[in-house]
């Protein structure tokens, strides 16, 4: 019980009450402990953030998979009675916003009478329905009493390694329904008195591929929980239960106040419109399922609302329908998270953030779009591949906001565009593993911002202090798989007055691959077909999208016996082939997510990453960065003259011919100006092709016609093209 003997679901919706009235969380107007006593309550709350950052670093070194010792796919919160997050660890934390549904789930269906809550219950689930984002993050929860009452819960999460899903590992490329999507279990009671039953890992062992990593991870979570609860009663004990109950609840709003500050103080009140695109493409891959078998361009509406109240109201209405494909998502998980992430990275630096700052930031979604489907049944397993692009997008409008505002290193966009690669394979014992490496998550590149290059091999979109790890790390985990290169490819970068980061690539090589070995590849936010889809706020050119190329029996061992140099890059690759000193019996070439592939021995594979966006026009921008640029490999003096118009000279050290380059830029800016058609003309052009329906691409089509269910996509669709009110697109 909580105090007064009140149930959690009158606490519950007691909460929901106050809050509705005037804004504030829980109804509270003054932070009266903040007021009365500030040292003492940045006393309390720094406390509870450290015991949260504590038992993430101690948890994973008790036990924990790769991914999560690594790269720390993992985060540990503490939560009210309610289930609203309060203090949080480094890690996944867009988890802030799934995790009070975890919560609020079990108390509103009654689980406080039925199994009941009691200190040192565990209690486990990953149904993305209910609150994660994707079956592979998976929960763990212990509530935290005070004599008789519960006053808070400790909650931790990863994502696992593999969740037993049709495709391999834990973000299934290829996955129509729920029902191919793997384990999805709701909250569950899965121990007592701070212990897994047994079941627990019969099931990760029994009805999964990795069964070892899951049961590690598992382990993992219930330490970091346990860690946390007992920092917790600690503090209770110094604070006193009757400061703890009020300065949780102050402290949410503290959070809701930081976020309307920060949002007045950095933004301008307006309506931003900056749409995304993305593919899915499995027709022939799905062709076991007739449903399903089909090509999905995906639209992300992107508008976004600043109020002078300093509110952030982003609405999804014209967003594409849900598709029998895996990359659909829950308003309550993927996209809050997602939205949450990327306020995180833009606009909310407080390490106290909590469950507040969605008081004053929403997203919504009508009923039946990719962000809120109303098939019950809808998949969900590679939900982040479609709501990072929709990240971008948000990225994109609060850039614009506080580039307006005079902001400008603050002012840069994201180009989250990155493909995972995951597998499975059988090794000649018959040992079964799984694997997902997040390397490729670790190390993207930046968008430029108003006043600087953006950053190669440095950004994690999903986590602060995530690592790309070592190349030994991931060859241990898939033994049939051995790295050839890691580096970043030249010429990539988004190209302006202030260049992006360049595109990381990594090139790997099967050797001795078992039984069996299936790689598939999930792609993260936008894709090759659709580019960067979040350019930089005022112009600039974007960056390369992620694409993958699988070649299949090479004749890589005979490049070994030779003692050949090897192809190590996206370039090198590609040179090989074409002057034929690498052959291969197939070459695919994949701008998105690839299906599972049968994968033998001497095949290779080769990932670029993302590169950043640039920012103005790239004829503006100082030659003598150009000439470091070249100096330093990052571009070619070829690139730089076709794009930049600077002339730099290879036998003086890249020095800039000051005169040719003043020359050869006024040549292009003429070029631009024979070239360019009027706004008017393009528009009369285009808009007979859309009278004529004339899209050229069916994806292209079908994605309009899908849109146009949604009013708001239709009337500013018609609005713009100026279209009769009986318009409509046939399929």
């Amino acid at each position: 019980m909580t105090a007064g003997n009140r149930s959690l679901r009158d606490r519950l919706m007691e909460r929901d009450r106050l809050t509705e009235e005037n804004g504030c969380y829980y109804g509270i107007r003054d932070l009266r402990l903040k007021q009365q006593d500030p040292v003492k309550y940045e006393r309390f709350t720094a406390r509870l953030v450290s015991a949260a950052l504590s038992s993430r670093e101690a948890a994973k070194y008790v036990a924990a998979s790769p991914a999560a010792r690594v790269m720390g796919e993992e985060v540990f919160a503490l939560a009210t009675p309610e289930g609203d997050v309060t203090a949080i660890s480094m890690g996944l934390q867009g988890h802030i916003s799934s995790m009070p549904h975890f919560i609020r789930h079990m108390i509103e269906r009654g689980y406080e009478v039925n199994p009941g809550f009691r200190p040192g219950d565990v209690f486990l689930g990953n149904d993305p329905r209910i609150s994660s984002p994707h079956g592979s993050d998976v929960y763990c929860a212990i509530p935290v009493f005070w004599e008789e009452e519960l006053v808070a819960w400790s909650i931790g999460v990863n994502h696992i390694t593999d969740i037993g899903a049709m495709d391999a590992s834990s973000v299934p490329v290829l996955s129509p329904t729920s029902f191919t999507d793997g384990l999805l279990l709701p909250p569950m009671k899965g121990g007592e008195n701070f212990e897994h039953y047994p079941w627990v890992y019969d099931l990760w062992n029994n009805r999964t591929r990795a069964g070892g990593f899951n049961t590690l991870d598992e382990k993992m979570r219930l330490a970091g929980c346990t860690l946390l609860h007992d920092r917790v009663r600690e503090i209770l004990t110094e604070f006193g239960i009757d400061y703890f109950r009020q300065a949780l609840r102050e402290w949410v709003e503290d959070g809701r106040r930081y976020a309307e500050q920060m949002i007045r103080d950095t933004m301008i009140p307006g309506r931003y419109r900056s749409p995304a695109f993305r593919t899915v493409f499995q027709k022939g891959a799905a062709a076991s399922f007739s449903f399903a078998n089909r090509n999905y361009l995906q639209h992300i509406y992107g508008c976004m609302t600043v109020t002078p109240e300093g509110r952030i109201l982003d609405d999804e209405e014209g967003s594409s329908s849900w598709g029998y494909h895996s990359a659909n998502a829950y308003l309550h998980g993927a996209v809050w998270g997602s939205f949450f992430t990327t306020l995180r990275n833009h606009l909310i630096f407080d390490p106290k953030v909590n469950t507040g700052v969605h008081l004053q930031a929403t997203v919504t979604a009508p009923k039946g779009s990719m962000m809120n489907p109303d098939y019950p049944f809808t998949s969900v397993s590679s939900a982040w591949s479609m709501v990072v692009a929709f990240s971008n997008s948000v990225s994109t409008n609060i850039a614009r906001s506080q580039f307006y505002r005079g902001f400008l290193e603050e002012s840069w966009a994201e180009n989250v565009n990155t493909l995972l690669p995951t597998g499975s394979g059988i090794l000649e014992d018959g040992s079964i593993y799984s694997f997902i490496s997040f390397e490729n998550a670790a190390n993207m590149a930046t968008g430029a911002s108003g006043c600087q290059d953006g950053e190669s091999y440095l950004y994690s979109y999903v986590n602060a202090q995530s690592d790309a790890g070592d190349p030994e790390d991931w060859e241990y985990i898939v033994p049939t798989v051995f790295y050839l290169n890691r580096n970043t490819e030249p010429n990539t970068c988004g190209n302006g007055k202030y260049r992006g980061g360049l595109a990381s690539d990594i090139t790997l090589v099967a050797i001795d691959q078992g039984r069996n070995l299936r790689i598939s590849a999930a792609n993260i936010g936008s894709d090759g077909r659709t580019g960067g889809s979040s350019c930089s706020p005022v112009a600039g050119l974007p960056g390369a999208g992620c694409v993958m190329i699988f070649l299949h029996g090479t004749n890589m061992r005979d490049l070994m016996a030779r003692s050949v140099p090897y192809p190590r890059s996206w370039a090198e690759t590609r040179e090989y082939l074409a002057n034929g000193t690498l052959t291969a019996a197939t070459v695919a070439v994949w701008k998105g997510g690839m299906p599972e592939v049968d994968v033998a021995d001497g095949d290779l594979l080769v990932f670029l990453n993302n590169a950043g966006s640039g920012w103005g026009d790239p004829l503006e921008r100082n030659p003598s960065r150009c000439s470091e640029d070249a100096r330093g490999g990052d571009l070619t003096p070829e690139r730089i003259r076709d794009v930049y118009g600077v002339l730099v000279q290879p036998d003086q050290d890249m020095a800039v011919d000051a005169a040719a380059t003043d020359i050869l830029r006024e040549s292009k800016r003429q070029e631009r100006r024979a070239e360019a058609v009027p706004v008017r003309q393009w528009w009369s052009r285009t808009r007979n092709r859309i009278q004529a329906q004339d899209f050229k691409v069916p994806e292209v089509r079908d994605m309009h016609a899908d849109c146009m269910r949604y009013p708001r996509y239709r009337e500013d669709f018609i609005e713009f093209w100026q279209l009769g009110d009986d318009y409509k697109i046939g399929s």
